[in-house]
């Protein structure tokens, strides 16, 4: 997945990811722009969506749901 530098939608719904860092240290979180990470491990921790968005900072989709830029912002100055 690395040579896909221009990748702006990743579906990695059903998989067994329990950490948003197996996805953050990637090279795709520069391009990606829309991701599903439904119904996997990870999606049961009441953060969950926080999470994500505070350490993937191009998300404008995450599980089909617009992210907003005052949303994503302020996860950012959270966990900082």
């Amino acid at each position: 997945l690395e040579n896909c530098q221009r990748l702006q939608r990743l579906f990695l719904s059903y998989n067994e990811i329990y950490n948003i860092l197996c996805i953050k240290n990637t090279q795709l979180v520069t391009s990606v722009q829309e991701i599903t990470l439904d119904n996997n491990p990870l999606n049961k921790d009441k953060n969950y969506r926080r999470n994500v968005l505070a350490n993937l900072s191009g998300i404008k989709k995450l599980d089909g749901k617009r992210v907003t830029v005052s949303n994503q912002n302020y996860f950012i100055l959270i966990y900082q």
